[in-house]
């Protein structure tokens, strides 16, 4: 957990946070209420880097809930979509719950299990909120964003893409057996300083 926990903060801090909120932006954000539906997601994806819902709260809230505001949501809608998003880090791998209950079974239910039994819940919520997001921004009228060209749009990509390999070390290394939950969080965290340090440099 604590390797997780630091992986998470390593890309909170480098800028990946950022990257994945446009990446977001480039997928759902030209949608009527698109920033919600960019929070959502980008608490998906980071959540899917921390495992932490606090984390994700905190470096994802940060960035989208002043610039919610900014663009005319109530403050308290926000906050509400901030925080329902990011309770999806409990769900989806690698969740710092499934952890705790695998060390709480006595290593009886292996966390590489677990962490796949979350993926679908953890989506299905993802989606859940998001179609309430949906009704909400049709029904109140919330802004539409502005659809990025394609020439940027194409760099958001690339640049997330680094920040979004960090999932599949994780996932990816506990499902093929090339390392444990362990080692893979210990990768993960070197991945993330490599990724901060020599291509994002934020």
């Amino acid at each position: 957990i604590p390797f997780f926990v630091l992986a998470g903060a390593i890309m909170a801090e480098g800028g990946m946070a950022r990257r994945l909120v446009a990446f977001a932006s480039v997928l759902v954000g030209f949608l009527r209420g698109g920033l919600s539906l960019v929070n959502i997601l980008a608490s998906t994806f980071f959540g899917a880097i921390s495992g932490s819902s606090v984390a994700d709260t905190a470096s994802i809230g940060s960035v989208l809930i002043p610039e919610m505001e900014k663009k005319g949501y109530p403050r308290d809608f926000s906050t509400a979509v901030t925080v329902s998003g990011s309770i999806q880090a409990t769900l989806i791998p690698p969740s710092h719950n499934a952890v705790i209950y695998s060390l709480a079974a006595g290593g009886s239910v292996s966390v590489g299990a677990l962490f796949m039994a979350g993926v679908l819940p953890g989506l299905l919520l993802g989606l859940t909120i998001a179609g309430l997001c949906l009704y909400t921004a049709r029904k109140r009228n919330f802004p539409k964003g502005e659809p990025i060209p394609m020439r940027q749009a194409l760099r958001i990509c690339v640049e997330a893409l680094w920040g979004l390999m960090t999932m599949v070390i994780i996932l990816g290394g506990i499902l093929s057996g090339v390392f444990t939950a362990t080692e893979s969080a210990a990768v993960a965290v070197i991945w993330a300083f490599l990724v901060t340090m020599f291509i994002y440099r934020d």
